[in-house]
C-alpha cells in the first residue's frame, strides 16, 4: 500500500455498505442491563445494554511516512474518539492488549443499532475487523439459575 492509500481504503470500506442495514458484526438479542444495574447512565424506564467490543486487524505499515501518516490521519483520530465516549461513559472498561494491535472495550448501549452508529464513528471502523459480544449481568444471570434449579426440584418431586 503506498502512503496516503489508507484514508481512502477506509473510506472506500465504509461505502460499500449500507450504514443503515449492515449489522452483521453484532449478534442479535442481546442482554439487558435494569435499573438495577450500576454505572451507568439510563433515562428513566429506559434499558441499557452492554457489549464487550474487539477491533482487531488492520493493515501494517510499508514505510515510516506511511505509518506517520496512517498515525496522524486515523489511529490517533481514533484514539481521541475513544477518550470522548469514556468521559461520555459511553466506554466503561477498555483499553489495548499490551503489545497488540487491538482495541477491547465494553460499550453500554440502548440498541444493536445504537452501538453500530458508534462504531462507525471511530475512524478506524471500516480497517478492522470488529467482534460484538452481548453481555448478560451476574444478577440476571443469577436469576435465571435459580429459576432452573426451582424446575429441576419441582420435576424431581413429581418422580
Amino acid at each position: 500500500m503506498a502512503c496516503g492509500e489508507y484514508p481512502d481504503t477506509l473510506l472506500s470500506k465504509a461505502t460499500q455498505q449500507d450504514d443503515a442495514a449492515d449489522t452483521r458484526h453484532l449478534r442479535k438479542h442481546p442482554f439487558e442491563l435494569t435499573d438495577g444495574a450500576k454505572g451507568h447512565q439510563q433515562q428513566e424506564g429506559g434499558k441499557i445494554m452492554r457489549y464487550l467490543v474487539v477491533g482487531s486487524g488492520g493493515p501494517g505499515f510499508g514505510s515510516p511516512e506511511e505509518a506517520v501518516e496512517v498515525l496522524d490521519s486515523v489511529v490517533l483520530p481514533s484514539f481521541d474518539e475513544l477518550v470522548q465516549l469514556e468521559k461520555k461513559k459511553k466506554i466503561v472498561a477498555g483499553g489495548l492488549p499490551v503489545g497488540d494491535r487491538a482495541f477491547v472495550f465494553i460499550v453500554e448501549a440502548k440498541s444493536n443499532d445504537e452501538l453500530d452508529n458508534l462504531l462507525r464513528k471511530i475512524p478506524m471502523w471500516g480497517s478492522l475487523d470488529w467482534e460484538v459480544t452481548p453481555l448478560q449481568t451476574f444478577a440476571a444471570r443469577a436469576k435465571q439459575e435459580r429459576q432452573s434449579v426451582r424446575e429441576y426440584k419441582k420435576a424431581e418431586r413429581k418422580k
